[in-house]
């Protein structure tokens, strides 16, 4: 869907070029969120950006035909990256600004203003370069550096592309060729033994404070669940060395500098992921049921 105000149109120096601001945000349909899309509508109008939402119920297709389900939010990203596109009508040398937010920033995290993301994505100055992404920087350990070959991945619940309208339509959120429980299997090898087994335990924690949140201790995820997570967690750690390869600067300037001036930000968010740890499991066990499909 998306929404029906137009965007931003600035022009740049030099002439001509117009600058136009997207936000896409991909609605997984979970209750807290719907308080969230009327704050992002209302913040849009505000920031004279348009608004497009992906929602994970519908059945859509991507340009070259593949669903724009199969990779989850990244093919999510990629369907709203191309509905901006066909909604912008950019000529060559305009300017996309595009804000991608996953609605488990809200959920799954601990939740912080959407004004703080747009104000910094469509309040920095426009640039002449290769397409540029932010996001909120992570740094990563031994294991995950295999596929994260540059030290850090960029969480993808928050993610800010600058670029120009012709680079831009040429680039691809996640490679098709990863999907597939034997191609995904494959790059799993290829990372080695210790990226395999960290993600593995993630998924199938011991403790009740480590895992994934939804991963209860003792019980297994189900197959469609346990492949979902997997090729999230592989396309989200290899995103900055993907995109580098399609020639755009992923930067290390994270997309909310301010973060390091509330108290540690990343801290903060782990005591509150296992608070949901706590409030999930405890109500799993209670009620005998299995690890969720969420």
């Amino acid at each position: 869907m998306v929404s029906t105000w137009s965007a931003r149109e600035v022009s740049q120096p030099g002439g001509g070029a117009t600058t136009h601001d997207f936000i896409v945000f991909i609605d997984t349909g979970a209750p807290a969120i719907a308080l969230r899309k009327v704050a992002l509508a209302s913040l849009a109008k505000q920031f004279r950006a348009h608004l497009i939402t992906f929602d994970t119920n519908q059945e859509l297709l991507l340009a070259d035909g593949r669903n724009a389900g199969e990779a989850f939010e990244f093919s999510g990203y990629q369907w709203g990256l191309e509905e901006a596109l066909r909604a912008s009508l950019a000529r060559s040398g305009d300017v996309l600004r595009i804000l991608f937010l996953n609605g488990t920033a809200f959920t799954s995290h601990l939740p912080l203003s959407p004004r703080l993301f747009l104000s910094q994505a469509f309040g920095e100055p426009t640039s002449d370069g290769p397409p540029r992404l932010r996001g909120l920087v992570q740094s990563c350990g031994v294991p995950t550096r295999a596929v994260a070959t540059r030290g850090f991945y960029l969480p993808t619940f928050a993610l800010h592309l600058v670029g120009k309208a012709e680079d831009v339509a040429r680039l691809r959120f996640y490679d098709p060729s990863a999907l597939g429980t034997r191609a995904l299997a494959a790059r799993y090898a290829s990372a080695g033994h210790d990226y395999d087994r960290m993600v593995t335990e993630w998924l199938s924690p011991t403790s009740p404070f480590r895992g994934w949140y939804k991963a209860i201790p003792g019980q297994p995820l189900d197959e469609v669940t346990a492949y979902r997570k997997r090729v999230a967690i592989y396309l989200e750690h290899s995103l900055p060395g993907w995109m580098e390869r399609q020639g755009v600067n992923v930067s290390m300037e994270p997309l909310i500098p301010r973060l390091a001036q509330i108290g540690g930000y990343m801290l903060a968010d782990r005591v509150f992921v296992n608070l949901l740890k706590i409030r999930f499991r405890v109500g799993r066990y209670l009620r005998g049921t299995p690890a969720s499909r969420a």
